[in-house]
């Protein structure tokens, strides 16, 4: 059984990825994604710490703590809060225990099948991104990304997953594992070089002309673009930065 959480994140078998992906973007061991379900499987209730101790750790053999489970808890946390959640989705009720709130939709197998509509979503809704970038985007396009990605029927950018509380977006059709996650790595490296803190809906575009993944080298001599979105006054501002050989 899958749950998606506040339409951004879904939780499977194995941990948490982006809807519209296939692979799983952050996967969590057994104790952790088995406190996840538990809490998203009672959202809206309050469940006791003496609960959680028995289902979570008990019945597997483990021997709870108070501790334990404050760590887990703040683990959770961190890892909702990179797809952009707030960290009050998990509240603890001082002597009394913790509530999951959130909106939560179960998802057979069968549901939320990727398709590029899912995969471009916020986009196709927020074409207003690209115009904030304007003839920044255009000139970059012709010069850097190629012929290729404009002569795709929308020219509309695909999701690679959540950075740090924003959603990464790429023009790259390569949707193998290897290549999102070389993206989401360089989204992470920008996100930190920059300083950047990521509001809820921000969104970050990165396009990496042959992206290299084995050699380093080879990523620093290749043309980087990473344009940082944010809402402003119902509309989206963006900051674009520009690489060539590692330099701006």
């Amino acid at each position: 059984m899958r749950y998606l959480v506040d339409a951004k994140v879904i939780v499977n078998s194995n941990g948490l990825t982006t809807p519209g992906l296939n692979e799983t973007e952050m996967p969590l061991s057994p104790v952790p994604l088995r406190l996840l379900n538990y809490l998203i499987s009672h959202n809206e209730q309050l469940v006791t710490r003496e609960e959680l101790y028995q289902h979570i750790w008990e019945s597997h053999g483990l021997i709870p703590s108070g501790p334990g489970l404050a760590k887990q808890i703040s683990y959770l946390r961190k890892c909702l809060s990179d797809y952009g959640l707030s960290s009050e989705i998990i509240l603890t009720k001082p002597k009394q225990g913790i509530v999951f709130s959130a909106s939560v939709e179960v998802l057979e197998d069968s549901e939320y099948t990727p398709e590029p509509v899912a995969q471009k979503r916020t986009f196709v809704s927020k074409t207003r991104v690209l115009v904030a970038s304007g003839v920044v985007l255009l000139i970059f396009s012709l010069f850097f990304i190629g012929r290729e990605y404009i002569d795709r029927k929308d020219n509309q950018p695909l999701a690679a997953g959540s950075v740090e509380g924003c959603n990464i977006y790429t023009w790259d059709d390569n949707r193998s594992a290897q290549i999102i996650s070389y993206y989401l790595m360089k989204a992470r490296e920008f996100i930190k070089k920059n300083g950047i803190k990521c509001n809820q809906g921000d969104e970050i575009v990165v396009q990496i002309q042959q992206p290299e993944f084995e050699s380093q080298m080879n990523v620093y001599e290749s043309k980087q673009f990473f344009a940082h979105c944010s809402v402003m006054k119902q509309d989206y501002v963006c900051n674009n930065t520009y690489y060539s050989a590692g330099k701006k």
